[in-house]
Order: C-alpha cells, then sequence, then structure tokens
C-alpha cells in the first residue's frame, strides 16, 4: 500500500468480505501493521496535523500496537528521534486501567502527547490515555487512528478512513460528491 486511496480501497475491499468483527480486524491489523502503510500513508497524515510532531511531541501507543510499533526498527528511518511512550493494552475494553505513569511525572509535565492507535470507536482508550497525561500534568492535543468507527465524529480525532464518511448508520456505502 503506497497512498491513502490504496488504503481506503483495501478498507472497502475487507469490509466487502469480512462487514466487520474480529475477521475484519485481524485483516486491518495484517494490513497496518507493516513499514509501507507507516512510511508511505500514516506518518505524512501525522505531519499533516502535527507538523512539528519531531520537536514538540510524545507518541503514545498502547497493547499490541503499540507493542509491534515499538519493536519495529523505527515510526519512520528518517525520523527516528520521533519520541515513544507505550502503555498497556486493554484499555478499550476496560479490561484494565491504563498504566500509573507517577514514575514518569517529570517527563510528562508541561510536554505535549498524541495518541496513535490502530482503531477508534468508543474513546476508551482515547479517554485513559489522556486521563493519565493530564493527571501528569501534561497536554493531551489529539488521536491520530488508521480506522475510525465511531457513529459520532469526535473532535481533535484524525483518522486516515472514516467509516461513516462512506457508511450511513445503516452500513450502507454512500455516494460521496465532490
Amino acid at each position: 500500500m503506497n497512498t491513502r486511496e490504496d488504503f481506503i480501497q483495501n478498507i472497502e475491499n475487507l469490509l466487502r468480505t469480512y462487514t466487520r468483527g474480529i475477521p475484519f480486524f485481524d485483516k486491518l491489523d495484517e494490513s497496518i501493521q507493516n513499514e509501507s502503510f507507516y512510511q508511505n500513508i500514516l506518518m505524512p497524515f501525522i505531519l499533516e496535523h502535527f507538523p512539528d510532531l519531531i520537536e514538540n511531541y510524545t507518541i503514545v501507543v498502547s497493547g499490541g500496537f503499540g507493542r509491534w510499533r515499538v519493536n519495529s526498527n523505527d515510526l519512520l528511518n528518517k525520523n527516528s528521534c520521533i519520541k515513544l511512550l507505550l502503555v498497556n493494552g486493554g484499555l478499550r475494553n476496560r479490561r484494565a486501567e491504563v498504566d500509573n505513569l507517577d514514575y514518569l511525572h517529570d517527563e510528562i509535565i508541561n510536554h505535549h502527547f498524541i495518541l496513535l492507535d490502530d482503531s477508534f470507536y468508543s474513546g476508551n482508550t482515547r479517554n485513559s490515555i489522556q486521563h493519565e497525561i493530564e493527571r501528569q500534568g501534561g497536554f493531551f492535543d489529539g488521536t491520530i487512528i488508521a480506522y475510525d468507527g465511531a457513529k459520532r465524529k469526535e473532535e481533535k480525532v484524525w483518522g486516515v478512513y472514516r467509516y461513516y464518511d462512506h457508511h450511513n448508520l445503516q452500513g450502507q456505502k454512500i455516494k460521496i460528491v465532490g
């Protein structure tokens, strides 16, 4: 996948095949957990919204998606100085609370953070992380995701693909005029 249009077409193909659910997300994960997606699609998308990313932000990642990102060579070879903060997973389903970050208080206070995640629905992951960053005196400035499936457009959430920009509430494909 080399362009955002390629990614959108990939999502549309996955939705036709899997109609969401666990199989859909497994395939979505396969398609986004590769360096090509990050270098060609996601990193330029992040920089559209946060052009001063390297100088002024730390990216927060969580769970399996976050571990994959941290274990990759780097977020983008030419931007290897990007600061990452990995927190625990299980936040989406409230199976866990976000890590207590008291031990990082001095690195968080008065610093800016964005969440990078694979998908967004209820906002539980974002809300948990935002609460902890702000509890430590940091600033939570937004969320960047590959796939936004929230029915309501959330403020400061930017998705490479937003489901309800392409489908109505009944899940039917809508024609985009433009």
